[in-house]
C-alpha cells in the first residue's frame, strides 16, 4: 500500500501494515497503482516508480506540471499514462520509455475533453474517456473524436465515475445514487431511417443501482468490489465515519462504522489552519483490505472488521449485512 504523506511517498506491507520505504516526493500530488502493482507518482522534479517488489524508486525525468494535477493510469504498462490538469480541457499522454526531448519525458498526443466542467471522468485505459458536461455525459475515442452520450433514466448530476468490470460499463454516481452503466444492446438495422431513429436512442442504460448513504465524499472501485465513505458527524475531536461495501450484480451491502480522531497539536491555535479533512478511501485487488482516509489513515480488513491501521485502534463496530434497498433496473 502506498500512501503520499505531506512530499513524502510511504509504502507498507498489508496486512502487517511493516513499512517497507519511505520515498521524497518533493511536489506530488497523487499517486496511483499500475500494472502488476507498481506505484507512480508525479512531483515537481520527477517521476517516482516503485515496482512492487523493490524498496527504492525508479527517479524518471519531470511531466510538465501545470497546479494541481491527477494520474489516469493506461491499462498496458505503468510506463503509460495520461495527466489530467486542474482547469484544462486538454489530456497530456506520456510514455515513460519515450526518448526524453528537453528536460521533461515527451508528451505522446493530447486528448481534447471539450466542454469538460471539471466533475467526473473516467478512464478505460485504451485512450477512450467518459466525462462530465453540463448536459450530461461525453465519450472521446482514442482517435480523438468526442460525441454526447445518452443515458436512459441516470437522473441527477454525476459527480463521480468509477470503472466496473466488464467492456463498456462504467459506475456514475449521482447525490443519491450509484448507477452502473453498459451498453445498450440493440436488434441490428439498416437504412438511413433506421440510422436516424438508432441516434436517438440511450447508448447506455442502467442496469443496477446502489442507494449511497447520506454525505457520501468518496468513491472506490477495484474488480467487482466498491466501497463509499460517508461522514455520520462531526464533533470537536473526532469524525464519526461510515463505510459500505458492496459487490457488482449483488444486493446486498456491508456497513463499516468508526471514529477517526482529529490529530492532536501542541499550538491550539494553529488547529484549524494544520488539520485538514481530506476524504478518499481505497481497495485492495483481490483481498479484504481497506484503506480509508479522513483527518489520518486507516485500514481495515472489512470482512471482519478488525482496524490494521494504526496500531492499537479500536475496530470498526456495527459490522453487519444489510440488504440493498435500492434495486437494479432489470
Amino acid at each position: 500500500m502506498a500512501q503520499l504523506s505531506g512530499e513524502e511517498l510511504i509504502v507498507r506491507r498489508v496486512p502487517d501494515m511493516r513499512g517497507v520505504s519511505r520515498i521524497e516526493t518533493p511536489g506530488a500530488r497523487n499517486v496511483v497503482a499500475g500494472v502488476g502493482g507498481d506505484f507512480v507518482a508525479a512531483g515537481s522534479e520527477h517521476v517516482y516508480r516503485l515496482a512492487r517488489l523493490d524498496e527504492r524508486a525508479e527517479v524518471l525525468a519531470p511531466v510538465p506540471r501545470l497546479g494541481p494535477t491527477s494520474i489516469l493510469p493506461a491499462a498496458d504498462s505503468s510506463d503509460h499514462f495520461w495527466l489530467l490538469y486542474e482547469g484544462i480541457q486538454k489530456l497530456p499522454e506520456f510514455d515513460l520509455q519515450e526518448t526524453v526531448i528537453a528536460p521533461y519525458v515527451s508528451v505522446l498526443s493530447w486528448t481534447e475533453l471539450s466542454e469538460f466542467d471539471g466533475r467526473a471522468v473516467s478512464n478505460f485505459g485504451d485512450g477512450s474517456f467518459l466525462y462530465t458536461t453540463p448536459r450530461g455525459l461525453r465519450r472521446v475515442n482514442a482517435q480523438g473524436r468526442a460525441h454526447d452520450v445518452v443515458v436512459e433514466s441516470l437522473g441527477e448530476q454525476v459527480w463521480r465515475l468509477l470503472p466496473a468490470l466488464g467492456r463498456g460499463r462504467v459506475w456514475a454516481a449521482t447525490p443519491y445514487l450509484l448507477q452502473l452503466l453498459q451498453r445498450v444492446e440493440s436488434a441490428p438495422s439498416s437504412g438511413a431511417a433506421a440510422s436516424q431513429v438508432a441516434a436517438s436512442r440511450a447508448e447506455l442504460e442502467v442496469s443496477q443501482r446502489i442507494e449511497l448513504p447520506p454525505h457520501s465524499v468518496a468513491l472506490a472501485s477495484q474488480g467487482r468490489d466498491l466501497a463509499a465513505l460517508a461522514v455520520e458527524s462531526f464533533e470537536p475531536a473526532r469524525a464519526r465515519l461510515r463505510v459500505e461495501l458492496y459487490r457488482q450484480g449483488g444486493e446486498g451491502r456491508r456497513v463499516l462504522r468508526f471514529d477517526d480522531p482529529v490529530p492532536e497539536h501542541a499550538d491550539a491555535g494553529a488547529r484549524a489552519e494544520s488539520v485538514r479533512f481530506a476524504p478518499e478511501v481505497a481497495l485492495a485487488p483481490g483481498r479484504p483490505w481497506l484503506a480509508v482516509f479522513g483527518f489520518g489513515l486507516s485500514v481495515f480488513d472489512w470482512r471482519t472488521g478488525a482496524r490494521l491501521f494504526p496500531p492499537g485502534a479500536p475496530a470498526a463496530s456495527a459490522f453487519l449485512p444489510v440488504q440493498n434497498l435500492a434495486p437494479g433496473s432489470h
